[in-house]
C-alpha cells in the first residue's frame, strides 16, 4: 500500500480540499496535478500547469529541488531574482544553462549563444516556463494524463532517467481504486470467518512482466489484506517473493512444454514461492494427471526438474 496507493491517496486528498482552497473559475475546472519522479507536489492555487497557445506551462520552482516542495533532485538549479523579475536561470553540472529573459521575451542557450523560439510567461506574480521546452533542453522525460478515477484531472510528470514507476503504475488504471476498495473488504470478511484471500496481480497484454512491477504489485495486494498471492515468474523473483510479507504462488502462465514448466516451478520454489497455481499446463497436458503429480513433487519434496519429468512419463507411459 505504501508505494501505489500513497500518491493516489494524496492526489484524492487534494482534490478534496480544492474546493476548500482554490478559487475555481466555473469555465475551468480542469485540475492539474504535478508530480516529479513518484513524488506528488503540492496543489496551491498558484502552481497549477496551464496550457497557452498549445504550449504547456509550469511554475520555474518544480526544477530545483530546493524550491519544489518534495524537495526531488533532477540536477537542475534555478536562479531567479524575485525582486527584479527580469530573467530565469536553469544550469546544472554537465555546463548546461538555460535563460528566459522576462523582458525580451526570448530564451537562449548561454554556452552557444542559440535562441529558442520559447518564451516564459508571468502568472500570478512567478514565472512560468515551457515544459517540453526545459526538458528537452536538460534531458529529462514528461508526460502529461489523464487520472482515470478523478474527472477532468490530469498529471503533469517530469522525470529523470532513473525513474522506477512508469506512468501506468504510477498512476493506476481504470477502477484500481474501486479493485482494491473490494480486495479490503474481501479480505476483512474472509477474516471474520478463518477464510484466507488470495490476491492475483492481474498482467495486460502490453504491460511488462518486470521485477520492478511485481515487486510493487505484489506489496499492494499484501498490505491491502490478501493472505496469499499469486504472481507471474519473473527475472528477479528471489527479490519479489523476500519482499512480500505474506507466501506467494506463482502463476502457470501460458502453456510450456511439460518440461519447461517444471524447470520454471522448481526455480520459483527455489527462489522463495510457497506454491504453485497452474492451469493450462496441467490440463492441456498430454498426461494432466501425470503434469499434476510432477508438479507436485517439485512443491513438495524438492524434486529437480529432470526427475520429475520422469514421474510425468511414468504416469504417461503407464
Amino acid at each position: 500500500m505504501k508505494f501505489l496507493r500513497r500518491p493516489l491517496l494524496t492526489l484524492l486528498t487534494l482534490a478534496l480540499c480544492v474546493g476548500l482552497f482554490l478559487p475555481m473559475p466555473v469555465s475551468a475546472a480542469d485540475l492539474y496535478f504535478t508530480a516529479i519522479n513518484e513524488r506528488i507536489e503540492y496543489l496551491t492555487s498558484d502552481t497549477m500547469p496551464f496550457w497557452s497557445g498549445g504550449v504547456l506551462y509550469v511554475p520555474y520552482t518544480l526544477f530545483d529541488k530546493n524550491l519544489n516542495s518534495t524537495q526531488t533532485d533532477l540536477g537542475i538549479t534555478v536562479s531567479y531574482n524575485s525582486r527584479t523579475k527580469t530573467s530565469v536561470t536553469l544550469y546544472n553540472l554537465r555546463q548546461q544553462m538555460l535563460t528566459f529573459d522576462l523582458v525580451s521575451g526570448n530564451c537562449r542557450d548561454e554556452l552557444t549563444g542559440e535562441v529558442f523560439p520559447y518564451r516564459a510567461v508571468m502568472r500570478n506574480g512567478k514565472p512560468y516556463l515551457p515544459l517540453e521546452m526545459v526538458c528537452s533542453f536538460f534531458g529529462l522525460r514528461w508526460s502529461y494524463n489523464t487520472l482515470p478515477d478523478f474527472p477532468q484531472s490530469y498529471l503533469v510528470r517530469i522525470m529523470t532517467d532513473d525513474v522506477v514507476l512508469d506512468d501506468a503504475t504510477f498512476i493506476g488504471s481504470a477502477g484500481e481504486s474501486r479493485s482494491l476498495e473490494l480486495l479490503c473488504r474481501t479480505a476483512d470478511a474472509g477474516a471474520r470467518y478463518g477464510i484466507p484471500t488470495l490476491g492475483v496481480v492481474a498482467v495486460g497484454k502490453e504491460m511488462e512482466r518486470t521485477e520492478k512491477f511485481f515487486l510493487l504489485a505484489t506489496r499492494v495486494l499484501a498490505e491491502n489484506g490478501a493472505n496469499v498471492v499469486k504472481s507471474y515468474y519473473c527475472e528477479g523473483f528471489e527479490r519479489v517473493a523476500a519482499a512480500c510479507p505474506v507466501p506467494i504462488v506463482i502463476a502457470g502462465g501460458k502453456k510450456l512444454p511439460e518440461l519447461e514448466a517444471l524447470d520454471m516451478a522448481y526455480r520459483a520454489i527455489q527462489e522463495g514461492a510457497h506454491g504453485v497455481d497452474m492451469g493450462r499446463n496441467i490440463f492441456q497436458s498430454d498426461c494432466p494427471a501425470g503434469m499434476a503429480q510432477a508438479i507436485g513433487k517439485v512443491v513438495h519434496e524438492g524434486y529437480t526438474p529432470k526427475q520429475a519429468f520422469e514421474v510425468y512419463e511414468s504416469v504417461k507411459n503407464s
